[in-house]
């Protein structure tokens, strides 16, 4: 509200709350030539411009209510919006982690698989290897237990020694050679060493146009081991036993089943030729 002097115009304003009321009293008026009708009106006036003063403040308190929930509103609208954005980020964020702890699980359980697959393959050649060694070391039992068989014939295995007597003399080239052998085959050696005394002169001669003549002699002092010497054979010595040639035929199966294994095994086992083809032309793979 706005007053002014008593002697100008007085205005009332309410502005936007109750609106513009005028009264008016000019100067030099008689109050009571306005008479009791003007004053009626005036108090008239008032009490209705009380009503929509009333009227103005509820409309004002509703208007107020309007704006705090339009601003309520916004407020809220605001909150959620940056609430959203930031669940958003948060989730991206673990999101991330999450697929990077994946990653890196998936390619340990690859590795872990991997190296699995490859103990079970090498698990598997180990086996299969064994197996075939197991195969071959019966081909050999086989071949010593025919061996056995054969020599008991008494003229096969006098043959044998002395052909394995030869090649000791022909590799020690000395004129006097002792000679190791089983207790049991004494008496047999003793039959060929005329034999084999003969034939390496003469085997000497025909090739190198020189004579040598060897004695031979039998160890009846020391004798083979029968646990390791099972097949038959000998072991020549000269120089006071300082060169040793053995020449037993438990360690000429050896030799020639070291130098026959490849073949036995191909034999024996044809899908090598196609695993050993198999690793010629697989690809050499680097890092």
């Amino acid at each position: 509200f706005f007053f002014f002097n008593d002697t100008a115009t007085t205005e009332i304003y309410t502005e936007q709350i109750v609106g513009s009321v005028r009264c008016v009293q000019e100067t030099g008026i008689n109050a009571e030539y306005m008479g009791k009708k003007q004053s009626n009106q005036c108090i008239n006036k008032e009490v209705m411009n009380d009503q929509q003063a009333e009227q103005r403040i509820q409309q004002l308190e509703s208007i107020i209510r309007e704006e705090a929930r339009d601003k309520r509103k916004d407020i809220e609208d605001k909150c959620k919006e940056s609430y959203d954005l930031e669940v958003e980020k948060i989730k991206k964020v673990e999101e991330v982690k999450i697929r990077q702890e994946f990653a890196t699980k998936l390619e340990k359980y690859a590795i872990q698989q991997r190296i699995r697959r490859s103990a079970r393959i090498n698990n598997a050649r180990l086996e299969k290897m064994r197996a075939r060694n197991q195969m071959i070391e019966k081909v050999k039992e086989e071949v010593k237990s025919r061996l056995l068989q054969s020599f008991k014939d008494e003229n096969k295995y006098k043959e044998a020694l002395k052909r394995v007597i030869l090649q000791g003399m022909i590799r020690l080239l000395e004129k006097k050679v002792t000679i190791k052998c089983l207790q049991k085959d004494v008496n047999l050696i003793e039959k060929v060493i005329p034999e084999c005394e003969r034939e390496f002169e003469e085997l000497v001669k025909n090739n190198t146009k020189f004579t040598l003549k060897t004695t031979l002699e039998i160890n009846k002092n020391d004798f083979l081991n029968p646990n390791f010497c099972t097949i038959g054979g000998v072991v020549l010595t000269c120089r006071n036993g300082n060169i040793v040639c053995s020449n037993t035929l438990d360690q000429r199966l050896e030799l020639c089943y070291q130098d026959s294994i490849p073949d036995v095994r191909v034999t024996m086992f044809p899908d090598l030729k196609v695993e050993e083809k198999e690793r010629k032309v697989a690809p050499v793979h680097t890092h």
